[in-house]
């Protein structure tokens, strides 16, 4: 997973932690730090000038990113047997796609001390999530499930597609206006396009 912060680059790469790259020149990217994180870095969203990282066992990492190129560590939250996988941010909400327990809020008004707020456990491994227009969507490795979050502390079910008819890998997904777009993982099914304007159906 990749985020974009201006002209500097901030990845998620797995056992090696995260890696910072400058793109002033973008036909020669530089590699400028590397920092290690507790568990596997998957996922992670930048917001202004914090970056929050999904960091498979590791929890959610909130780090401060005002200096672009040296991130600082301000607090994190490990959640009781989860495989945090990939997350986004709705102001000072963080939705986190766990593998093992579920979709996640967390408080993240303190950055230094992240807190629950809320749990969903869909069926299935929670392995994606973005967040529109008071929902979040979440994609499991067989079904993208539309979640009501107007009150995070407790996400409310509605619609869902089932896109693969077995798991199919490890998904991406964005959302744009009424569509949710999804890439489906290392099988075969590449990208998938769903209308969620009825988010009920």
């Amino acid at each position: 997973a990749v985020a974009a912060v201006g002209q500097t680059l901030y990845v998620a790469a797995g056992p090696a932690g995260l890696v910072v790259i400058d793109v002033t020149n973008p036909s020669l990217p530089v590699e400028v730090s590397v920092s290690q994180t507790p568990g596997w870095a998957m996922g992670l969203e930048a917001n202004d000038n914090t970056l929050y990282i999904a960091d498979a066992v590791g929890g959610v990492l909130v780090m401060n990113i005002s200096d672009r190129t040296r991130p600082a560590g301000l607090g994190s939250i490990q959640l009781s047997g989860g495989d945090s996988q990939r997350l986004a941010v709705d102001g000072t909400v963080v939705l986190v796609s766990d593998r093992n327990t579920g979709l996640q809020a967390l408080d993240v008004s303190n950055p230094i001390q992240p807190a629950a707020l809320g749990n969903f456990q869909p069926m299935g491994a929670t392995e994606a999530v973005a967040v529109a227009n008071g929902h979040a969507y979440v994609a499991d490795g067989e079904t993208i499930r539309v979640f009501d979050i107007s009150n995070p502390a407790q996400p409310r079910a509605e619609g869902v597609f089932q896109y693969a008819s077995g798991p199919a890998g490890y998904p991406v997904l964005t959302v744009a206006g009424n569509f949710v777009y999804l890439a489906a993982g290392f099988y075969s099914l590449g990208a998938v396009v769903v209308d969620v304007s009825d988010a009920l159906r």
